[in-house]
């Protein structure tokens, strides 16, 4: 009995260390932090004010988030002349902060401040689902810019947005999960990689691209409707639509979605005054002139993935040029 004691001890103790050992490397390694619910409903979910950022899995960056717990190079001290929203790719923790779109746009047009709100998980939905609290939390001045990686809308999403019946993701802001997220990296990125796991047989097809086709041009306007309203009467607002795509065998590049929904989305941002980018085209020009893929990294598959530093400068200089111009 006594021995079978000891070696529980040592199980444990071994256990505990192994851990501890892990959460060290994850720290460096692949460290995505803690999100915490925003009591604003600007987003669903923010990071810890001044949240590590580190990864060494898809590209290469170690830095932390604003005191906010956004990823900003800059001090926000008054409402912002544009405010950026969008998904992980705004977020873009796989780059320098020095690199993404939001910092970009500050050096591109130095005489308006641009704070990015960008969040993992905030598709275009989740975007429309907040926006008008977005507005009220930062009262941006002259734009709002919202992007999205797909035009391809469904009925159901469409329709919880515009019930406003769509649920905020999950945070654990205290108990156990939060301490051990907090304390424990490694439990969390292992929790992570066992999910992956367990959806690495997903089968993929064109529906998930292509959307529901049940989505008529009138959902579409509704759905942009709701997002002029909120906005309000002294805000543009701005969406732009950066692709997904794949590199057949021919090294051509292969875009994924359907243009019906390229061209319903585009007519229903037209018809409610809302200005729409697709920056498809500078992504094939990057490719055709440079040879430069808009996503990936050199720790990834060819062109999968996240925006890369090259996709974000490309698509700050075609924003740029269109409030340039558009203030003149």
């Amino acid at each position: 009995m006594r021995r079978i004691i000891v070696n529980a001890i040592k199980v444990g103790l071994a256990g505990v260390l192994s851990l501890l050992i892990l959460s060290l490397f994850t720290i460096i390694y692949n460290y995505t932090g803690i999100h915490v619910s925003n009591p604003s409903g600007a987003t669903d979910y923010k990071w810890i004010n001044c949240q590590l950022k580190s990864t060494m899995v898809e590209g290469f960056s170690w830095f932390k988030m604003d005191d906010n717990g956004f990823n900003n190079s800059i001090v926000l001290q008054d409402s912002p002349d544009i405010l950026l929203m969008g998904s992980s790719h705004m977020e873009a923790t796989e780059i320098r902060n020095t690199e993404n779109v939001g910092c970009l746009l500050n050096q591109e047009l130095p005489s308006m401040v641009t704070y990015n709100i960008g969040m993992s998980g905030h598709d275009i939905y989740r975007c429309a689902n907040n926006l008008r609290n977005a507005v009220q939390e930062y009262n941006p001045t002259s734009y709002v810019i919202i992007e999205t990686d797909t035009t391809c809308l469904t009925c159901d999403e469409i329709s919880a947005v515009l019930q406003e019946e769509m649920e905020p993701i999950k945070s654990y802001d205290s108990g156990l999960m939060y301490m051990l997220q907090r304390y424990c990296p490694a439990i969390k990125l292992l929790y992570k990689q066992i999910s992956d796991w367990r959806n690495a047989d997903r089968i993929v097809s064109n529906e998930d691209y292509n959307g529901d086709s049940n989505a008529t041009y009138d959902d579409y306007s509704a759905f942009i409707h709701k997002m002029k309203e909120d906005c309000g009467d002294n805000t543009t607002l701005i969406i732009f639509y950066q692709p997904a795509y794949s590199i057949d065998m021919n090294g051509e590049l292969v875009f994924e979605e359907t243009n019906d929904g390229i061209n319903f989305f585009t007519q229903a941002c037209e018809d409610n005054n809302v200005v729409f980018i697709n920056v498809t085209d500078r992504f094939c020009e990057l490719y055709e002139q440079d040879c430069i893929l808009a996503h990936g990294f050199s720790n990834t598959a060819v062109g999968v993935g996240h925006l890369n530093k090259y996709g974000h400068r490309i698509i700050a200089e075609t924003l740029a040029e269109y409030i340039e111009e558009d203030m003149q």
